[in-house]
């Protein structure tokens, strides 16, 4: 047998099991388009942690967060209805701590300091058909679940159907 060939199935063979491992150690399941599993290194970070809102790390123990974190700044979650499950918890939380309409909701998640903000809260008003000032009711699951899709699609991208993200919602 040709040595290049030996090679390169021995580099393969090296390669597949990092992934495996990567696998493991981020909960990914992302997938070519011939199936077999690949890392998409091109897709948003939100996707890639299958944490659609972009969760910062802050040392919460989230429920489905991936035992190993590579990610030195974001949450990494087991699932996508994960992710949304925790941002599903974190909207109550600012609810009850008397943030209750979109724009201030958003303002809590996303800071001035490191976004921009209007533009974020006028494309979820515009994505939900909510109003800026409008109180957003966080214990309606199909609000919620409408709001965490729109700010998933400013965060990461139209990667999310409504379906995952009222699974994640139903989890919380």
């Amino acid at each position: 047998m040709n040595k290049w060939v030996l090679f390169s199935a021995a580099i393969a063979s090296v390669a597949g099991m990092g992934y495996v491992i990567y696998r493991a150690a981020t909960g990914s399941t992302a997938t070519s388009g011939a199936g077999e599993n690949t890392v998409k290194s091109s897709q948003p970070r939100g996707v890639r942690n299958n944490n659609p809102l972009n969760i910062r790390d802050n040392g919460t123990d989230w429920q489905g967060m991936c035992e190993i974190n590579t990610d030195p700044s974001f949450v990494q979650f087991e699932s996508a209805e994960y992710g949304f499950r925790a941002g599903a918890r974190i909207l109550r939380t600012y609810y009850r701590s008397g943030y209750k309409t979109l724009s201030q909701m958003i303002s809590r998640w996303a800071p001035v300091s490191e976004n921009d903000t209007a533009t974020y809260i006028r494309n979820v008003s515009n994505w939900t058909g909510i109003g800026p000032h409008q109180t957003v009711d966080v214990y309606d699951r199909n609000t919620l679940s409408n709001v965490l899709l729109a700010m998933s699609r400013q965060e990461s991208g139209q990667y999310y159907d409504i379906g995952t993200a009222r699974d994640g919602v139903m989890l919380a």
